[in-house]
């Protein structure tokens, strides 16, 4: 529900008269009311699970400060967020753009396929770049 509530804020703000009922966002497309649902299957929370799940025991094992392992938990929540937000925000103005079924089928198919795919590679090495302790380079002397 948090999910549909940023994308309802955001649509908003770009203008588009939406509504949000609990997970779905609708909007209007040719004079009727349509939208989108966000299902466990288009949330971040599964793959953010599966991501903080196996960070877990290598947090423990090489003994990571939890401060790093909050920050980088934080810094890949909140770029899991924008890249799905970005997908269905490009889902939404397709739909508007091409109509409901053809908006959808090329936008979520190839385009959000893409930006989930950008988002979480990113994701994923930042997260790593941040969770992962530097090697200390000795001064020279």
């Amino acid at each position: 529900m948090l999910e549909a509530s940023v994308q309802h804020w955001m649509l908003e703000r770009l203008g588009v008269d939406a509504i949000h009922v609990q997970t779905a966002v609708l909007f209007p497309i040719d004079g009727q009311l349509a939208g989108v649902t966000l299902s466990p299957g288009c949330s971040v929370g599964p793959l953010l699970g599966v991501f903080l799940l196996l960070a877990s025991p290598i947090a423990h094992l090489r003994a990571v400060r939890a401060r790093r392992v909050l920050a980088s938990a934080v810094v890949l929540v909140a770029i899991f967020v924008l890249a799905n937000q970005l997908r269905i925000l490009v889902i939404v103005v397709a739909m508007m753009r091409w109509g409901f079924d053809r908006g959808y089928e090329v936008s979520h198919v190839f385009f959000g396929s893409a930006i989930t795919t950008i988002g979480f590679v990113l994701g994923a090495i930042v997260f790593v770049r941040l969770f992962a302790p530097q090697p200390r380079i000795p001064a020279a002397s």
